[in-house]
């Protein structure tokens, strides 16, 4: 697996959980009312678009990575 897709893999990932911790701590807190489905389709949503910037910035920045920060 190239640098590039393990890079925008993590990414994913990550967006993917941060979104899971927001969804459930909005929803304890009673500032959203969603059920299962529709909290991991909010994750779903935001991971999606995790990835499709990766690959629409894949070549700004450092090409070899999923970052917009060119290396030194």
């Amino acid at each position: 697996m190239s640098l590039f897709a393990r890079d925008a893999l993590e990414r994913v990932a990550r967006t993917f959980i941060a979104t899971a911790v927001a969804v459930v701590v909005s929803g304890l807190a009673g500032v959203t009312d969603l059920d299962g489905l529709k909290g991991l389709a909010v994750c779903a949503v935001a991971s999606g678009a995790s990835a499709a910037l990766a690959l629409l910035t894949k070549n700004v920045g450092d090409p070899e990575t999923a970052s917009v920060i060119p290396r030194d």
